[in-house]
């Protein structure tokens, strides 16, 4: 059982971003629905919103071509995003709520 609005905040998430958990990769189907629905970025914006590790704001600006920024309420989560950043080459801002705002490269 959940508190509600606890499951949006960063007393819930951070502790599981902290310990290494992580959500399933997004599937082919569920990829191919976004780019159906979304098509090509052309360099518009895009925010993620509970971006977590920020797979889904690198698929957007990757292989869409979108200009994205994602927000997660977790420290932990952002910095694991980050360095997927690195890893990969600027993408996107990532901005923590409550902290300060980062941007890869």
């Amino acid at each position: 059982m959940t508190t509600p609005g606890l499951t949006a905040s960063a007393a819930y998430w951070e502790p599981l971003w902290a310990e290494g958990r992580r959500y399933r990769p997004l599937c082919e189907a569920e990829l191919r629905l976004v780019r159906d629905h979304l098509g090509p970025g052309r360099a518009r914006p895009a925010l993620d919103i509970g971006s977590g590790d920020g797979a889904l704001a690198r698929y957007l600006h990757q292989e869409l071509g979108y200009r994205t920024t994602g927000i997660d309420c977790s420290p932990s989560a952002l910095a694991f995003a980050a360095a997927q950043a690195h890893r990969c080459g600027p993408w996107a801002d990532v901005a923590v709520l409550g902290h300060h705002h980062w941007r890869p490269g």
